[in-house]
């Protein structure tokens, strides 16, 4: 999967990592979980972890 879309977006950076420890320097606008890997967490404590790291990658959202 990583590589096909690789192959269709050049330019833009793909990574696969575990969605309750990646850590990261960087922070985003937005963070997106593709497919049913949400329902691969099986419990409501990996789904609270999951969403928190989430959270901790996005940039805080600022009003004008």
């Amino acid at each position: 999967m990583l590589k096909l879309a690789r192959n269709n977006a050049k330019g833009i950076r793909f990574m696969q990592a575990d969605m309750l420890k990646l850590r990261m320097d960087m922070r985003f606008d937005v963070v997106t979980c593709l497919f049913i890997t949400i329902g691969y967490l099986q419990t409501y404590k990996n789904l609270d972890r999951a969403i928190k790291n989430f959270s901790r990658l996005t940039k805080k959202a600022t009003c004008s």
